[in-house]
């Protein structure tokens, strides 16, 4: 029952909730717990944000995996600190959702840590890793790509052969640009 009350709170999006969100936040009940970091997504209100993140601190690894994909869609300015230890987590569906996030949040300090998910044994996570690299496009990221590029899982080659064209298509519009300005 407290899970459907926190799943209602959390979908009418009321700011005057997020104090009941935050203390659901800290309930006995994992279930609750997890409802209640994904409730408050909507919000940008003081403590909304940090609850998210301290959700990533959970021992329980469901609600820090929650808690890793709800940073993703936050509302207000994230410190990315939690999530780059999160990429560390003893479960891989953690560190999945925290390299989503990273790459959501535009986090290019974070782009050589992702790429280390690309030599993980679960493929879901490495083909998350490609995608989220892709999103950054940043140029250091090419060689590890580029040695992914034969992964045996067809999802990660697309994910990989994506991130690089993005990787080209930034290194290309930076440079037409550049020239751009020198003819001005």
């Amino acid at each position: 029952m407290r899970v459907q009350a926190v799943a209602v709170i959390g979908y009418l999006k009321r700011e005057e909730a997020v104090p009941a969100l935050r203390a659901a936040a800290r309930d006995e009940v994992l279930a609750v717990r997890r409802a209640a970091i994904s409730a408050l997504v909507f919000s940008s209100a003081a403590g909304a944000v940090e609850t998210i993140v301290g959700g990533l601190q959970d021992p329980e690894w469901l609600v820090r995996e929650s808690a890793a994909e709800a940073v993703g869609s936050t509302q207000g300015s994230v410190d990315t600190r939690p999530l780059l230890q999160a990429l560390d987590d003893a479960y891989w569906q953690v560190r999945l959702k925290a390299v989503r996030s990273l790459g959501l949040l535009e986090c290019g300090d974070a782009a050589g840590r992702i790429a280390e998910s690309l030599r993980h044994p679960e493929p879901n996570l490495r083909k998350e890793a490609a995608a989220a690299l892709g999103r950054l496009a940043r140029p250091e990221t090419r060689a590890d790509l580029e040695r992914s590029a034969a992964d045996p899982d067809a999802d990660v080659r697309k994910n990989v052969h994506l991130a690089l064209a993005r990787i080209e298509a930034a290194w290309l519009k930076a440079n037409l640009d550049g020239e751009h300005q020198n003819d001005a």
